[in-house]
């Protein structure tokens, strides 16, 4: 027979219910092996073990509610599991994979009210399931992060810094060569953070060959949905140079770190920079912020989103600017930009008659005489 423990109050002793042990006193057997500590003490809660041969030796030890506690195997609360898949069937889409927008968000207020506001999960549990479904960013402390303020704030740095150069060039989205300075700036900080190779994993092909399909997600999610991916196969001058660079995460970056990310600035000068270039599944024609040479890891995917809301910003405040000063997009020369008529020389303009009724002041002090 076991009697409930009580404290020196009487109150009974409650039990750890679900109270793991550590790892440390799981692997201490003395720790919990059946001994007896100490003679028997009146007051206290004792059970009788039996050992020995045929069990003939009887022994008394401290009963400890923690010693049976720790002993059983702890259930596992599932509400957390539960309310995830329950967030998760909130996503109304056809193609929840394909298609992550359409959310059902009265439903999953109506969850967390029911789950959180009766005390069955934490609000924090909930945070963790909204986190990974893509629909909340939890910032983690020390975790390096940036928000659209300071990636504005950085473009209009690097726009005042264009001007103060340049004061006489356009600042215009069709000009070519600010779209060579906005290009520029976005490979810089592309190519500052793919020094650190490690944080990025390569795109292998199931063969490495160029153009093969394979199931791994590309940083473009577009190319995951139906396991296609087809890979960039520009040419290197003379060399294999893009497909050898495969093999080898290091080389790849190096190949690709300084190549345009505005594409073909030059073939058509009077296209201008817009929005509608940066397309969150896949590169475009006209804005490639990586090739598709990466694997869909945090790195990638955050350098990707960074540079297309950099690019974003320099359309938008180059819009702003241009709006507030229209004159800005205009190039001006330094004479105001008038030209004489061809073929006519310029006329000269006196401020009187030459009739040869008067001379001039020189002649006349000349022929004068000096009194003295």
């Amino acid at each position: 027979m076991q009697l409930r423990p009580r404290d020196g109050t009487g109150r009974a002793v409650t039990a750890n219910d679900g109270k793991l042990r550590s790892f440390t006193k799981i692997l201490d057997n003395d720790e919990s092996d059946d001994l007896t500590y100490g003679n028997v003490q009146g007051g206290q809660v004792y059970q009788m073990l039996k050992g020995g041969p045929a069990d003939k030796y009887i022994k008394f030890k401290e009963y400890k509610q923690d010693d049976d506690t720790n002993k059983k195997v702890p259930r596992i609360r599932n509400t957390y599991t539960i309310v995830k898949g329950l967030v998760a069937g909130c996503n109304k889409a056809a193609n929840p994979a394909s298609d992550p927008a359409k959310w059902d968000f009265k439903e999953i207020e109506a969850i967390r009210k029911y789950y959180v506001g009766n005390n069955l999960l934490k609000d924090t549990d909930f945070a963790k399931i909204l986190k990974e479904q893509k629909l909340l960013n939890k910032i983690e402390p020390d975790e390096n992060v940036t928000d659209h303020s300071d990636v504005k704030a950085f473009v209009d740095d690097a726009i005042a810094s264009y001007r103060k150069m340049h004061p006489n060039r356009p600042i215009a989205l069709d000009n070519v060569d600010y779209k060579k300075f906005v290009n520029k700036v976005l490979i810089r900080v592309r190519a500052n953070y793919l020094k650190r190779a490690g944080d990025f994993s390569r795109l292998k092909t199931n063969n490495n060959n160029p153009g093969g399909v394979n199931s791994e997600p590309s940083v473009y999610s577009a190319y995951a949905a139906n396991s296609a991916i087809t890979l960039d196969t520009k040419p290197a001058t003379g060399t294999s140079a893009r497909a050898t660079a495969r093999a080898d995460i290091s080389k790849l970056i190096d190949q690709i770190k300084n190549e345009a990310i505005i594409v073909d600035i030059d073939s058509n000068k009077t296209r201008k920079l817009a929005e509608s270039d940066v397309d969150a599944t896949m590169p475009t024609a006209e804005f490639k912020a990586l090739d598709i040479f990466f694997l869909q890891n945090d790195a990638a995917s955050d350098l990707k989103l960074l540079l297309e809301e950099m690019y974003k910003q320099f359309v938008r405040r180059t819009e702003k600017l241009i709006k507030k000063d229209h004159l800005i997009q205009y190039e001006f020369k330094a004479d105001g930009g008038r030209k004489h008529r061809s073929g006519r020389k310029p006329v000269a303009h006196h401020s009187r008659p030459r009739d040869g009724a008067h001379k001039s002041g020189h002649k006349r002090r000349a022929g004068r005489s000096h009194r003295k």
